[in-house]
């Protein structure tokens, strides 16, 4: 998918995408920003900490993604939310992420970097420490 044509919020899919991996929302390798290919963006490390060890570890290693305390993107307040679909931002951002992860196509790393792109897109960092 082209980076332009990326949701500017998490969008809500369905939980047969998280169970069986879909991309999706994975930005094509050639529009991924260089600093998440080497995997030196926040985004990346924290798409890396997910795929070793899930939301558990990476709340622990990044405290800003623990559920209570995500900064994330939302819908503007006329959004008109579809029939079932989730308002819990933290819940589709979540489902996004976890179906990218779970998909056996592409290459990991493709997969590290387009997560840790949607993570800094959607979730961007508090402080100052994390910025690019």
């Amino acid at each position: 998918m082209k980076i332009n044509d990326l949701p500017p919020f998490p969008p809500d899919i369905a939980e047969v995408f998280v169970a069986f991996g879909d991309i999706t929302f994975l930005p094509d390798w050639e529009e991924i920003p260089p600093d998440y290919k080497d995997g030196i963006a926040r985004g990346a490390k924290i798409a890396e900490v997910l795929c070793v060890g899930g939301w558990d570890l990476a709340a622990k290693i990044f405290p800003d993604l623990h559920n209570t305390s995500i900064d994330l993107a939302v819908p503007p307040s006329d959004h008109v939310y579809a029939t079932g679909e989730e308002h819990d931002p933290v819940i589709r951002f979540k489902k996004v992420i976890d179906a990218i992860r779970m998909s056996f196509q592409p290459k990991h790393q493709h997969k590290v970097a387009g997560m840790g792109y949607l993570i800094d897109m959607w979730a961007p960092p508090k402080d100052l420490y994390f910025k690019r």
